[in-house]
């Protein structure tokens, strides 16, 4: 898929507060349960709009560690306890260059997609 001169392949989806957080530059790490295997740009899709908001380039991830949690919260803006995230080891996904589409972008949602999809041929 390409918007301008933005190639994506892919795209994760995430809730319409922090995807709106992640496209406005302000959060940089995007916490999940595994480490993101996928690097370069990628498509933000807001979860239930069937629209993809925007993208961002993934360009590492590691282990969230406990003591990194509260002093890094800035980044992540994760209000609670570091025992409190739904992941048995939480991962950074670091995240940089965020562009929001002045339009969103439709796309065909795969039946059983809930972090990545495809974007081949789903457009």
């Amino acid at each position: 898929m390409t918007k301008g001169a933005v190639r994506m392949d892919k795209a994760f989806i995430v809730k319409g507060h922090w995807g709106n957080l992640i496209l406005d530059g302000s959060k940089p790490w995007e916490i999940r349960g595994t480490g993101a295997q996928v690097r370069g740009r990628v498509g933000v899709i807001f979860s239930g709009t069937g629209m993809i908001q925007g993208s961002v380039e993934i360009v590492g991830s590691s282990l969230l560690l406990r003591e990194d949690f509260d002093m890094f919260r800035k980044y992540h803006h994760i209000p609670g306890e570091f025992d409190s995230l739904p992941y048995e080891e939480p991962h950074i996904w670091y995240l940089k260059d965020a562009i929001r589409f002045t339009e969103p972008i439709p796309y065909r949602h795969p039946q059983g997609a809930v972090i990545w999809v495809s974007l081949e041929g789903r457009m």
